[in-house]
């Protein structure tokens, strides 16, 4: 039986009227005895109870339910929230002098003690904060047995290892492997830290909205072979954030013979099929080995198929000789088009890293390990020409543009002038823009190359890569059954009869999903699980801000709200434009104006759009964020 929420004004109606019914004459006005000590404090109580009653409606049903209701709710299923859990691996610690095949006890101390608690964490950054990690158990170890300890093939150190977790349970303890890089504890002989493998098992504690829909399912997946019954065995596994199910007449599946045809129409497949995307990663590093026989030389060098799918990184490569391949994906990448003979289009790909210049520097170049100082210069030669570098780049900062990874380079032109502000570089311009600083020929540079972000000079430097992972683009992309492989970009360190040795990550939790959908499918059903596909972002934002805080306080306040959002914008599936981004950055305090005419979103790799949206088996992360921020000096703050 339903029941009316009456309001307070209703209860004092309502009470009044009852006692006019037994007592007309009755003065019921407001500061008479009767209003004020029978019937105000009875009808506050009572619509206080119906305040109660409204909630506790409200706590009665999964879609309004929430927090300890909802847990309440859930126990009806005998279903639990998912708590937070902390990323757990190993930390390896570093042992000082012993790079040498034969160690002296001289150069060692007495003992090395690595305490229970003892703190680590990995770097921070201007986009994050480190993560702090603690050792779970203690280590102790004499001079002598220090001598006997394996040496690691990667640095020459020898070392000891512990076991490790998160200091605080979370999705940011799962690094990878080599993210783990300080030792914030003292420990006397400790050359360095390092976490050998990645970390994992960390996640966040479950929402609201995630336990909900959990609820629903226990409800309406009683069958395994529905779509709701996938979903709610795919969602009650450990690791798994969000998951789509996907099956005949869905236009993202294809592994049944589904297609888009030349007119963007989709047409079905023969069904049968079950593609089950994931959102959520618990990785496991593997080790595998590779002889460069004559076999695979006449088949010049093809792609290494990993055993372990699918892959999510690469943690080395080292031949016998000890030489460590060079992973592509360290580097940023300038993409040039342009047109062959017969009109297609020919992408070329240079991979760069961009290097914080000092300006401090005034003796000597700062980047002697990238490129020759100029030749036949004495040192004050070289003293004077830095210096007049300096103030040509100091200059540079107020006409350059914050770099743009979209950059198509193959659309830049160049602008060579004489004397004036750049004597040394010549400008390379993108959209009327200049995004490039390089040196003239005649300078003595040595062709270097430097462009601005953050509204930071920065070196930029050309690498020759070894290798890079090419990732399935095939229908069974994401599966434990994927194709991702090693492709070679240089070859210089792959010698005949030689081994290389590769350390890299897989997500094991696909294929814990899948061997644990095999028990429980039906017989007939052919059902993938697959890795959902990340979406990288690119935001490039300018504002104005008033003056009681400082431009880098707010810019990492406006980085973090942004970042925050987009990644949690959706589990999977969703869209946002640019007043979505306008409104985040407005909110922030101190910020005065955001100038719209600047704003870029885009998927990174691709030219800025209005808005982005991403597919039921996409989600969106962030790549980059730049952001140029200033004060607005006509504010009086």
């Amino acid at each position: 039986m339903a029941y009316y929420d009456k309001t307070l004004t209703e209860v004092v109606r309502d009470i009044i009227d009852n006692i006019h019914d037994t007592l007309p004459e009755a003065d019921t006005r407001e500061g008479t005895f009767i209003r004020d000590v029978f019937v105000d404090p009875i009808s506050d109580e009572i619509s206080t109870m119906y305040l109660d009653m409204r909630m506790l409606k409200l706590s009665q049903s999964v879609l309004t339910a929430v927090g300890d209701d909802l847990d309440y709710l859930a126990s009806n299923f005998f279903i639990e929230r998912k708590m937070a859990t902390k990323a757990t691996g190993t930390i390896r610690f570093y042992i000082d002098n012993t790079t040498q095949q034969a160690v002296s006890l001289d150069d060692l101390e007495e003992y090395y003690e690595i305490p229970v608690g003892t703190v680590c964490s990995t770097t921070s950054s201007y986009t994050k904060n480190a993560v702090e990690f603690v050792t779970t158990s203690g280590l102790y170890y004499t001079a002598q047995e220090i001598k006997s300890l394996s040496i690691d093939q990667e640095t020459g150190y020898r070392y000891i290892e512990t076991a490790c977790e998160a200091y605080v349970a979370g999705e940011t303890g799962n690094v990878d492997a080599g993210e783990i890089n300080i030792l914030s504890s003292t420990i006397q002989g400790i050359a360095f830290v390092s976490n050998p493998y990645a970390f994992s098992g960390g996640t966040d504690a479950e929402d609201d909205a995630s336990l909900a829909n959990r609820i629903q399912l226990a409800i309406t997946g009683c069958n395994i072979g529905t779509k709701d019954g996938y979903l709610r065995y795919i969602l009650n596994q450990p690791y798994v954030i969000a998951a789509k199910v996907v099956g005949a007449g869905d236009s993202i599946m294809f592994r049944d013979g589904g297609y888009v045809d030349s007119n963007n129409v989709y047409h079905y497949g023969i069904g049968g099929c079950v593609d089950i995307y994931v959102r959520g990663h618990n990785n496991s590093e593997k080790r595998m080995s590779l002889i460069i026989d004559t076999d695979y030389v006449n088949n010049n060098y093809p792609d290494i198929i990993f055993p372990s799918q699918p892959v999510t990184s690469i943690t080395s490569i080292i031949n016998s000789r000890g030489e460590v391949f060079v992973n592509a994906e360290e580097f940023e990448q300038e993409k040039s088009t342009s047109q062959t003979s017969s009109g297609e289009a020919s992408v070329t790909i240079q991979y760069c890293e961009d290097i914080l210049w000092d300006f401090s520097i005034t003796d000597s170049f700062p980047d002697t390990e990238y490129y020759s100082i100029p030749t036949g210069l004495t040192p004050e030669q070289i003293a004077n020409l830095k210096v007049s570098v300096d103030e040509e780049l100091t200059d540079a900062l107020t006409y350059m543009s914050n770099m743009i990874y979209t950059i198509d380079w193959g659309n830049t032109y160049t602008i060579s002038t004489s004397g004036g502000s750049t004597k040394y570089f010549d400008k390379i311009y993108y959209n009327g823009k200049v995004y490039k600083l390089v040196a003239k020929q005649d300078s003595g540079l040595d062709g270097r190359m430097f462009i601005m972000k953050n509204d930071r000079i920065y070196l930029r430097v050309y690498h020759d890569p070894d290798y890079v992972i090419k990732k399935d683009t095939s229908d069974y992309a994401g599966s434990m059954t994927a194709t991702d492989s090693i492709h070679w970009l240089s070859k210089k360190k792959l010698y005949m009869n030689d081994t290389i040795t590769v350390k890299y990550n897989y997500d094991y939790l696909i294929e814990t999903l899948q061997g644990g959908m095999e028990n429980v499918r039906c017989l007939t059903a052919d059902v993938l699980i697959k890795q959902a596909v990340e979406i990288p972002v690119e935001i490039i934002a300018s504002f104005t801000c008033y003056t009681y805080k400082t431009l880098t306080s707010i810019k990492n306040s406006v980085y973090s709200d942004i970042s925050y959002w987009i990644n949690t914008l959706q589990n999977l599936g969703g869209s946002f434009d640019r007043s979505d981004i306008v409104a985040l950055i407005k909110q922030t305090a101190a910020v005065d104006k955001v100038d719209i005419s600047s704003l870029s979103i885009a998927v990174k790799g691709f030219d800025p759009q209005e808005e982005l949206t991403c597919a039921d088996n996409e989600y969106f992360i962030v790549s980059n964020i730049v952001l140029n921020a200033t004060y607005n000096t006509s504010v009086n703050a």
